[in-house]
């Protein structure tokens, strides 16, 4: 998904890319503001997708265990994506059986089973 955070100062609003300090908040505030309640959160290292000349944004894979905390705003989430960069086949939520999650949280963090 698109990792980029948006700060307002002076009336315009500025996007910078999510630190790697700070990815994991980030992740956890954006699946909350999604009714999506993050349990084991793993999020990958910053890639650029697209180029500067055209569109571009800072992505970052993640994987978590999730509960529902908000039914409705978790049914968004799963049709709609979250995050930006959605127009661009970013921020879908892909839903994995338990054993599959558990294979793709070391392929995140680089693991080996």
């Amino acid at each position: 998904m698109a990792a980029e955070k948006r700060n307002t100062q002076e009336g315009r609003i500025r996007t910078r890319p999510v630190r790697d300090d700070e990815a994991e908040e980030w992740a956890g505030e954006l699946l909350a503001r999604h009714g999506l309640r993050a349990l084991n959160l793993a999020v990958s290292g910053a890639r650029r997708f697209g180029d500067r000349r055209s569109v571009g944004f800072w992505v970052r894979d993640l994987l978590a265990d999730v509960e529902v905390s908000d039914p409705d705003a978790a049914e968004g989430a799963l049709r709609d994506g979250v995050g930006r960069g959605r127009a661009y086949g970013l921020g879908m939520v892909v839903v994995l059986a338990a054993e599959q999650s558990k294979r793709s949280d070391d392929a995140v963090t680089g693991a080996s089973a």
